[in-house]
Formats: structure tokens, C-alpha cells, sequence
């Protein structure tokens, strides 16, 4: 779990810091057929003469991305991860799953077989067994709808 959330943190950490990235190069691989002419436009009360302006200004990203600012985050995460406590282990879970079939009362065509949502079941399960989740097949019903 302490993995997962750790990922996640960095995924969200990366994420903010790829707002910081100069886009003039992936502005000028758009065709040129696509690009906007320059429009000045107001953002904060302050006048921008088109959006290139806007991003060469350092306004893409409302972010501040200071180095030592994103090590100082990284030092104080990496501190409260080393005394975090693991979690306990959570109970196994059954999941149970009632499958409504809505089919064609006139053609067979497009009809969802029992064995197809076993199997489907079957890949839930086996998806979800490291985590301690498994789902249980309760009922099946069907209803025609020829509309």
C-alpha cells in the first residue's frame, strides 16, 4: 500500500512539474492549418496580446515550480513516509454482482450468454486477487426490449 501511495504522490509530483514545460516545440509540430492566430485576450486583470505571450509570461501553470521548493516537498514527504505505519490488512471482501441482461426478444443476435459473464466473473477475480477482492455471481435476469 505505502508503494501505491508513494507512486501516486510522485505521478502527482510529475504531473504538476510537466505543466512547467516550454510547449513552443510541440506548437510548432501542430500543422500549420491548426494554429490559432494571436488573440489578446485579460487574465488577472492583466492584458496578454495572444496566448504565446500568456505562456512565455510563466502563466501556463499557476504553479510555482522553484527547485528547492520541490526538494524541500520531496525531503518532508519522503520523512513522513519513513514514519508512517504500515496498514493493517484489510479483510478479505466478496463483492456480490447481480447482472441485468437487457436483449432482443425478436433475434438472438447480440445476446450475453451465462458462460460469458461466468467468464467475465472469472477475470474480475482473478484481477482483483492481490488486493483481497473477489466477486460473487448472485443472480442473472433478463429482460426483452425491442425498442
Amino acid at each position: 500500500m505505502m508503494k501505491v501511495m508513494h507512486f501516486a504522490v510522485k505521478a502527482l509530483a510529475f504531473a504538476a512539474l510537466a505543466c512547467s514545460i516550454n510547449i513552443a516545440s510541440a506548437q510548432e509540430a501542430v500543422a500549420p492549418q491548426f494554429v490559432k492566430p494571436p488573440v489578446p485576450f485579460k487574465f488577472r486583470e492583466i492584458e496578454f496580446a495572444s496566448q504565446d505571450a500568456f505562456v512565455k509570461a510563466g502563466h501556463r501553470c499557476s504553479t510555482p515550480h522553484e527547485a528547492h521548493k520541490i526538494e524541500e516537498h520531496e525531503h518532508d514527504f519522503q520523512s513522513r513516509l519513513a514514519t508512517m505505519q504500515p496498514m493493517a490488512s484489510l479483510a478479505a471482501r466478496v463483492i456480490p454482482v447481480y447482472f441485468h441482461v437487457i436483449q432482443s426478444s425478436t433475434s438472438s443476435n447480440g445476446g450475453v450468454t451465462d458462460q460469458m459473464i461466468r467468464d467475465q466473473i472469472a477475470v474480475l477475480n482473478a484481477a482483483f486477487a492481490s488486493a483481497s477482492i473477489s466477486f460473487s455471481l448472485t443472480s442473472i435476469d433478463r429482460t426483452p426490449n425491442n425498442t
